[in-house]
């Protein structure tokens, strides 16, 4: 998590996230199996193997979250309604809005209503996106006028 605290919000690639924390849980995995079952038993002192695992598992529950507020689809007003229902308010600006900040936010705890919040922006961008493709057919659609003639007259 601290890993990629300081990544830019505009820079974020979850491709490269996902993979990463693939690759942290594929080796805390090799790490039982190096060591057996045993290291996953708590012991009276903090147990390193647990915190760890407590930790990615925490980040990995975290992914769903941090795509639904990827989401192309999520315009200036959505992101006001997630500020109004976190009771936060950030500042989205490219050049310093980070990921740490996101988790600073604990957001989490509003993940339900941030995936409504984001499918409700992806309808939007649907019907916004077909609004757009009628009124460019309508912009590039001629009507030729010809004159009516019935019977000869016009």
């Amino acid at each position: 998590k601290d890993a990629w605290s300081s990544t830019l919000w505009s820079e974020l690639d979850l491709g490269v996230l996902e993979r990463g924390m693939e690759s942290y849980e594929a080796r805390l995995k090799s790490l039982t199996k190096l060591f057996g079952p045993e290291i996953r038993v708590e012991s009276r002192t903090a147990n390193p193997y647990k915190m760890l695992e407590e930790a990615i598992i925490g980040f990995l529950e975290s992914l769903p979250l941090i795509q639904n507020l990827k989401s192309e689809a999520l315009r200036e007003r959505h992101w006001k309604q997630l500020m109004d229902l976190t009771g936060t308010s950030f500042d989205m600006n490219p050049k310093t809005f980070t990921l740490g900040k996101l988790f600073s936010m604990q957001l989490e705890k509003f993940s339900e209503q941030i995936a409504e919040l984001s499918g409700a922006a992806v309808k939007e961008l649907t019907i916004e996106k077909g609004i757009n493709d009628i009124a460019d057919t309508w912009r590039l659609t001629r009507f030729e006028v010809a004159k009516y003639i019935k019977g000869g007259t016009e």
